[in-house]
């Protein structure tokens, strides 16, 4: 009887030692299901964070690429703006030196006429004695006057420069057709040579303050 007791408590003790060591297994085993969920969420939280960090920085590339675009157009805007008013600028000290040239060939036509007026039907240029030639001479002068202290005039706003045009033409013009009014031919010299003289002053000056600064 004895025995058999001591048989059963035996048997007790053991199963209580395998349920014990069954409870800590199962024990260990949630904790190692708990820490496999820990490194889980740490690697879900690690990988969310480098797209995140990518994110970012292709947000900044694409920044860097906008703001990189509008620095080249405002830089080619520039380029071209200032390829334009040199442009501008040049046909206008064009039309000056054509200018001055107009006015120059009109005074020597008119100083030189009276020496040489005997000479033109023998070298076949008696056409150059008649009014047309003045008149065609002083329509170069008007055009080239208009076309390049105008211009020039809306760059560098000098009034003397188109005070000088106004008061060129005008002498130029009456000289011209002044005949109309009963202007006699000894008073059309004076007029002309004056009037042309100026146009030549005011062209040098409009030429000088509408050139480009890298042109001076």
């Amino acid at each position: 009887m004895e025995k058999a007791t001591r048989d059963t408590d035996e048997h007790e003790h053991s199963q209580g030692a395998v349920q014990s060591r069954a409870h800590d297994q199962r024990g260990q085993d949630l904790g190692h299901d708990h820490d496999r969920g820990h490194d889980h969420d740490r690697g879900h939280d690690h990988d969310h964070g480098h797209v995140h960090d990518h994110g970012h920085d292709h947000d900044r590339g694409h920044d860097h690429d906008r703001g990189h675009d509008h620095d080249h157009g405002h830089h080619h805007g520039l380029v071209d703006a200032h390829s334009r008013e040199h442009n501008t600028r040049q046909t206008i000290v064009s039309m000056d030196a054509l200018g001055i040239f107009a006015s120059t060939l009109c005074l020597i036509h008119c100083l030189s006429m009276p020496l040489v007026v005997a000479f033109l039907p023998v070298l076949g240029l008696q056409f150059l004695e008649g009014h047309g030639a003045h008149v065609a001479l002083a329509g170069f002068v008007v055009a080239f006057g208009l076309l390049a202290i105008l211009p020039g005039y809306m760059k560098h706003r000098k009034p003397a420069v188109l005070l000088g045009l106004v008061v060129g033409l005008t002498l130029v013009l009456w000289a011209t057709f002044g005949y109309i009014f009963g202007l006699t031919e000894e008073s059309e010299l004076p007029l002309i040579t004056v009037g042309n003289l100026i146009l030549v002053v005011s062209h040098l000056f409009n030429r000088q303050l509408c050139k480009c600064k890298h042109d001076l």
